[in-house]
């Protein structure tokens, strides 16, 4: 026998144009590393951080730690910083399809 849920459900699906996501997603990125992104991953590394570490993992720190360490430079840290948020906004998108109510 089914459970019964006392609360009642909504579902919201929010999209957006592809192109208008991904400029959204460069121009945060860009933000980011004028605001000090950058500076912020230097910082951790000089702590002891290590892109070993699972709070090391997210978009962006893995990156950095790849420019800092010499093996790309910040143009190609920033792009696949991108790239990558891009494609975790589609996944999100795509995980966030309207469901059967």
């Amino acid at each position: 026998k089914e459970k019964q849920s006392p609360f009642s459900f909504l579902y919201w699906v929010l999209t957006d144009e592809k192109e208008k996501l991904y400029h959204r997603i460069n121009q945060r990125v860009d933000e980011m590393l004028e605001k000090g992104l950058v500076e912020e991953v230097r910082k951790l590394k000089e702590m002891g951080c290590h892109k070993g570490l699972v709070s090391m993992k997210g978009i962006g720190y893995q990156e950095l730690f790849a420019y800092l360490d010499g093996k790309c430079s910040l143009e190609e840290a920033s792009e696949k910083i991108k790239q990558n948020s891009r494609h975790l906004g589609m996944v999100d998108t795509i995980n966030t399809s309207p469901l059967d109510i």
